[in-house]
Formats: structure tokens, C-alpha cells, sequence
């Protein structure tokens, strides 16, 4: 490896030469294996996606190609896909239970119309590979090919159809089941294909939440544990890690957005009479979007300073093995020397205190924002629920 300088004068210390430790786009040129699994990462799931999320499932055997693919002239037809399968259970329920006579058609509706826009939105967005790079961002940075191919291997392991399902149902099981419990005299006031619809919504929260999960936690968990190229001297202001950071604060702003809207779809399709009605599903949302938001961030943050330090350690070990070089002769050294020394222990110091992961305050205050977001919701959804029935009942005789 060529020598080259330390640090410029004035800053850490006199120039000293050492040999630098890898940078962020140095070392050996990339194996074709490596660019392979790097675009397989890059590029949009389409072997896999189509089967992971019900949704995406769907508008692709209606339309026979991936949703991320779909041409304008395809899009109102994804849309009334969208909303035919979001109709398809409160429909059949109200139907076999013989309850048309009060069913708030109009509610479901304009509930399921609304999301059916927000997807067909967001269906070429989510799948863009700058989408993706942003929060694989690190992976380009990755040393050694075999680790990469792993990667590779477990993120499509997780992302599959018969994981997802499971675990979205629970979650919307889950959620019903504390309503039954919390208030089941009110709950069964409530229109039966109404429940079947909030179901629904349920079982597409738990779906996008656990499909965050187990596409990149266990990505992000395992990438953890293999060494990356990174700025030697700072490691976590590489732009790699700041790019992947941003990224996850950017999801986890989308996913408080997304807990504000089924807030307010649950408060509509309820119409409670009382807010206990109320505190099983949100208290279901919130919990979950709790859960993924400090668990997101917790474990990014572990993550982060796993990957930072291990390259932080390798870079003082080659700079504590120049450090020892200088022992057996120190009473020898010329004064250009001495600065050497003197330049290469303040750099020392300055890669050891260097910081290794974002800080606590920053975690929680990017929490604490994210949920706030519901939490406003919320409170605006059911004040709108009350001041509406009154301001009718006022206006109607």
C-alpha cells in the first residue's frame, strides 16, 4: 500500500507519514460476484416482492407484472384493485350477516378509496433502487464478498409471503382480541362489517410494520458483525453511515404518518359513542408503533457503533504498532522525528475519542418527534368525531 500523509499541519499536528488505513472507496477493485450481489440488492425485489405483501400480491396477478412496473394507462385498474380487496371482507361479512340495512357504505368507501391512492402513489416509489440504495447505503462499503453474498441470501430468506401473513395476522388478532376485552358491550354495537373493515386496516398495519422488519432488521443486524471500508479517521461521518442514518429517520417519519392515518380511519369507522371503545385499537397501533420505532432506532444505533468501532479499532491498532516502532529509540530521535511522534499521538487521540454512534439525545429526540406525530392525530381525529355528531345533531331535526 502506498504511504501516504497523516493529518494536515495545524490541526492534529505536524504531516507524518503512515501507511492510511483502507478509505471509504479504497482498497482491492471489486470481484464481479460482489457487483452482482450488489445490484441484486440494488435493483427492485421483483422475485421476491410480489410475494411478500398481500396488497402487492394481489394488483400483480390482476395486472400480471409488478406493481413497481405499472404503466398509466394500468393505473385505475391497480386502484379498483385496491379497493375491491379492501371492500371484499366487510362486504361479504355485512352480506352473510344480513346487515345492509345500516351498513356506513359511504365510510368504507371513502376509507378504502383513500388508501387505494396512497398505494398506487407510492407503488413506484417504494420499489426505486435510490430508495433502496439509501438504506443499504453501507453496503457497497462492505469488505469481503462472501459477506456480502450472505446478506443477500437472508435478506430474501425473511421477505417471503408465508412469514409475512403470520405475522400481520397476529397483529391484527391481537389488537381485536383486546378490543373484545376492553369493551365488548360497545364493540358489538358497532357495525359488523365495520369491524370486518378495521380487521382489514389492521392486518395492513401489521403488515407494513413487520415487512420493515424482517426486510431490513435482520440485514442490518447481520451487516453488524462484518467489517466495512470507511473513513479511517472518523468513521462514523462517512457518508455511507449518514446517508443510511437519514434514511431510517425518513422511515420512521413515514411510519408515525401512517399510525395518524389508521388512527383517524379507526376513530371514523367506529363512531364511538365513548373513547373506551377506542383504547384497544390505538393503544394495538401505538404499542406496535412504538415497539418498531425504539426498537428501529435502539438497534440501528447498536448497529452503528458495532460496525464504527470495529473499524475505529483496527485503525488504532495500525496506528498503536507505528506508536510502538518509535519506543525503542526514543532518547535517538531528531526533532523532525519528535513532531512525527507528536502528530501521530494526537492523531491517535483523535481517531480513540472520535464518536462511534449517534448520540442518545438525537435517538430519542427522533423518536419522541416520530411519535408525537399519532399521538397529534389522534387527538385531532377524535375531537373531529365528537364536534361533528354534535354540529349534526344541531343542524338535523
Amino acid at each position: 500500500m502506498a504511504r501516504g500523509t497523516g493529518v494536515p499541519e495545524g490541526r492534529l499536528g505536524p504531516r507524518w507519514p503512515v501507511d492510511e488505513p483502507t478509505p471509504v472507496d479504497g482498497g482491492a477493485p471489486r470481484s464481479e460476484a460482489f457487483q452482482a450481489d450488489l445490484a441484486a440488492l440494488r435493483r427492485p425485489p421483483v422475485d421476491f416482492w410480489p410475494t411478500a405483501s398481500l396488497q402487492s400480491r394481489l394488483v400483480h396477478l390482476v395486472l400480471r407484472q409488478p406493481v413497481q412496473t405499472l404503466t398509466p394507462a394500468q393505473v385505475p385498474l391497480a386502484w379498483s384493485t385496491t379497493v375491491g380487496m379492501r371492500l371484499l371482507l366487510p362486504v361479504a361479512v355485512t352480506t352473510l350477516a344480513g346487515a345492509w340495512a345500516d351498513a356506513p357504505i359511504w365510510r368504507w368507501l371513502l376509507i378504502a378509496g383513500l388508501l387505494a391512492t396512497s398505494d398506487v402513489a407510492s407503488f413506484g416509489q417504494m420499489h426505486q433502487p435510490a430508495m433502496i440504495d439509501r438504506f443499504m447505503a453501507l453496503a457497497p462499503a462492505i469488505d469481503r464478498d462472501e459477506d456480502l453474498h450472505e446478506l443477500v441470501l437472508l435478506t430474501r430468506l425473511w421477505s417471503r409471503f408465508r412469514i409475512m401473513v403470520p405475522a400481520a395476522g397476529l397483529v391484527a388478532l391481537a389488537v381485536l382480541s383486546a378490543c373484545a376485552l376492553v369493551a365488548p358491550g360497545q364493540l358489538r354495537a358497532v357495525h359488523v362489517g365495520s369491524l370486518a373493515m378495521l380487521a382489514t386496516l389492521l392486518y395492513e398495519f401489521g403488515e407494513a410494520v413487520v415487512g420493515s422488519v424482517l426486510h431490513f432488521a435482520p440485514f442490518v443486524l447481520k451487516e453488524s458483525h462484518v467489517p466495512h471500508r470507511l473513513s479511517w479517521l472518523s468513521p462514523l461521518d462517512s457518508p455511507p453511515v449518514q446517508e443510511m442514518l437519514h434514511a431510517w429517520g425518513y422511515a420512521i417519519t413515514i411510519l408515525a404518518a401512517s399510525t395518524t392515518a389508521y388512527f383517524v380511519f379507526a376513530v371514523v369507522l367506529l363512531e364511538p359513542d365513548s373513547v373506551t371503545v377506542l383504547l384497544a385499537p390505538v393503544a394495538g397501533f401505538a404499542m406496535v408503533a412504538l415497539a418498531v420505532t425504539l426498537g428501529g432506532l435502539v438497534g440501528l444505533r447498536s448497529s452503528v457503533r458495532r460496525i464504527v468501532r470495529h473499524t475505529r479499532d483496527e485503525t488504532l491498532q495500525r496506528l498503536q504498532g507505528l506508536l510502538d516502532s518509535y519506543q525503542p529509540r526514543l532518547e535517538d530521535l531528531s526533532p523532525a522525528e519528535w513532531q512525527q511522534l507528536e502528530g501521530l499521538i494526537a492523531t491517535y487521540a483523535a481517531v480513540r475519542d472520535a464518536p462511534t454512534s449517534p448520540s442518545g439525545e438525537q435517538t430519542l429526540g427522533r423518536a419522541a418527534g416520530a411519535l408525537a406525530i399519532p399521538a397529534l392525530g389522534f387527538l385531532l381525529a377524535v375531537l373531529a368525531e365528537v364536534y361533528a355528531e354534535r354540529l349534526l345533531e344541531q343542524v338535523l331535526p
